[in-house]
């Protein structure tokens, strides 16, 4: 399938409404639209993520290029439902975000407290697109779709978890844990 966008404005979606690939209308704040929405913001923060890598860091780079790659593929399966060729998530593309993980998982110390997002820019930004990832995994949820996806989804902001970590590793900083309230006040 080819594609070609000549015009960026249509003004088709001034009163409300869009269309997507598979030429259906749908309400803006459907949850289609909505998970659609959510996939885009996700490939954004994962650009981001691209501007903050630095030579400490470039081991990432080539998984979060394939990792937005396959994000795309997801917002794919909603613009154009019933297309099981297209660009369907399979089993194998999470089985390989969990071996990511791990690996990725394999150089980072066992947690004893929760870590707050921060101590570089690029850590902060994995953290952003890890949270945008779970906001898509929940909009996704709510749709009858490819349950590879919903699960490609959850696998990818564990990866991003330990990604934000090993950054700071790499870049020699330190993660920002958690502190109880308890233990701060005193």
């Amino acid at each position: 399938m080819s594609f070609k966008i000549n015009k960026v404005y249509t003004r088709s979606g001034d009163k409300g409404q869009t269309t997507l690939a598979d030429g259906k209308r749908y309400n803006k704040d459907s949850d289609v639209i909505n998970a659609v929405g959510s996939l885009d913001e996700l490939n954004v923060e994962l650009g981001a993520i691209l501007d903050y890598i630095d030579p400490q860091t470039d081991f990432i780079k080539n998984t979060i290029l394939e990792i937005q790659q396959e994000v795309f593929d997801i917002g794919g399966e909603l613009a154009i439902p019933n297309n099981s060729e297209a660009w369907q998530i399979k089993e194998q593309q999470v089985k390989r975000l969990e071996s990511i993980c791990d690996n990725y998982g394999e150089e980072l110390e066992e947690l004893s407290s929760f870590i707050l997002p921060g101590g570089s820019k690029l850590a902060t930004s994995v953290h952003r697109a890890r949270t945008t990832c779970r906001k898509a995994e929940r909009q996704f949820s709510k749709l009858d779709t490819n349950p590879q996806s919903l699960a490609y989804l959850n696998r990818l902001s564990d990866v991003l978890f330990n990604v934000a970590r090993l950054v700071l590793k790499r870049q020699d900083k330190a993660e920002i844990t958690w502190v109880p309230a308890k233990k701060r006040n005193n």
